[in-house]
């Protein structure tokens, strides 16, 4: 719950960020007689044709505005295109809806500023919770997944985690979900994006160079379980199709050489990773917190601080159980999620559903309870 300082500094006047949080996908349910004459006359005839189309072509179902040609739901305002800045501007700007001319950043629950302050950072993982087995992201998934996102952004900072780069991120996860994120936890805790164009780096020059010489002699060897390396800028990635023998036989390795009291092996559901000791998903996390509690949602061994330190904890159904015993040892119990009414800290609260499923029942249900 919002503290009294931010209660009293809700309606306070705020400066727009250009986040588009406010601009509602079904344009002409907004638009009033008034903006239609002041189009006529302003010769603005593309905004009256696809003010005609949205009302022949898309209509209010489920609580949602549907293309009643492709079911698909309609995410954001037709008038919206994204700056290579990454915020959001309005086409029609000059001449748009009265409803949106008069809104006032702030001034609702549909301004992220709403509250002084977001409480509450989540990070979420993607082999294993966003994406399933396979890479892949469920076509029917995407919209349920990036509504449940779009509740969250006035409660929550949204941060996917992931063993992976900036690039893979782009080319597997769909822009309707990556456009709700503020920012990605790169390489396992080793690296961040900001702004999601560019990849900062926070190990040091001699953990790095630790990392490029084991990985040189990792590519040496001739692993038959092997699938390929990943591109990586300051961790190892070497993907498998069964990571957990194939994380013993390589952490054997890595322990036999002078690297072993300098680097964590882990592994994921589809790789092997190498990284500097002491980094991992919940320390990327905090770094960019600025103080606020954190949200884990994960499944694999390479996720374990991400559930073990997150103030609260959330795991599709299919967690990696090798990591209860870790997880009960250190004082954090494991319960169903649909068991719960609020978050319970100190808890991992498990959903029904595996991968994508599993990760949409969290997030409704954080959307619910924060």
């Amino acid at each position: 719950m919002p503290n009294s300082d931010m209660a009293d500094n809700r309606f306070a006047p705020k400066e727009c960020r250009r986040c588009a949080h406010c601009c509602q996908p079904y344009f002409s349910l907004y638009v009033s007689a008034e903006d239609e004459a002041r189009w006529q006359s302003e010769g603005r005839m593309d905004i009256l044709e696809r003010l005609a189309w949205e009302r022949k072509n898309i209509i209010w179902k489920d609580d949602q505005p549907v293309h009643l040609a492709t079911g698909e739901v309609a995410l954001r305002c037709h008038w919206l295109k994204k700056d290579p800045d990454g915020t959001m501007a309005c086409l029609i700007h000059a001449t748009k809806p009265k409803i949106c001319s008069d809104y006032s950043p702030g001034a609702s629950e549909l301004c992220i500023q709403y509250r002084k302050v977001r409480e509450y950072i989540i990070g979420i993982d993607l082999h294993g919770t966003l994406l399933a087995p396979g890479e892949k992201f469920a076509d029917e998934l995407v919209v349920p997944i990036a509504r449940e996102l779009d509740r969250l952004k006035s409660k929550a900072v949204l941060w996917l985690c992931t063993g992976n780069d900036l690039s893979f991120v782009e080319l597997k996860v769909p822009a309707p979900v990556r456009e709700m994120m503020d920012g990605y936890v790169l390489e396992t805790g080793c690296s961040v994006s900001r702004d999601q164009q560019t990849e900062e780096v926070i190990t040091t020059w001699e953990e790095r160079r630790t990392i490029k010489e084991l990985e040189k002699l990792m590519r040496s060897m001739n692993f038959p379980e092997l699938n390929y390396f990943a591109h990586r800028l300051t961790s190892i990635s070497m993907f498998t199709d069964s990571p957990r023998p194939f994380y013993a036989k390589v952490k054997r390795i890595v322990d036999k050489t002078a690297y072993r009291d300098r680097v964590l092996v882990t592994y994921s559901s589809v790789a092997v990773d190498i990284l500097p000791r002491g980094y991992d998903k919940h320390r990327g996390l905090s770094a960019v917190s600025d103080g606020r509690k954190t949200i884990g949602i994960a499944d694999s061994a390479n996720d374990l601080n991400l559930l073990l330190r997150s103030d609260y904890a959330f795991a599709p159904s299919n967690f990696a159980r090798e990591l209860e015993p870790v997880l009960l040892r250190e004082g954090r119990k494991i319960a169903e999620l649909s068991h719960l009414g609020s978050l319970e800290p100190n808890t991992l609260a498990l959903a029904v559903a595996p991968e994508t499923k599993g990760a949409l029942e969290i997030l409704r249900f954080l959307a619910n309870h924060l």
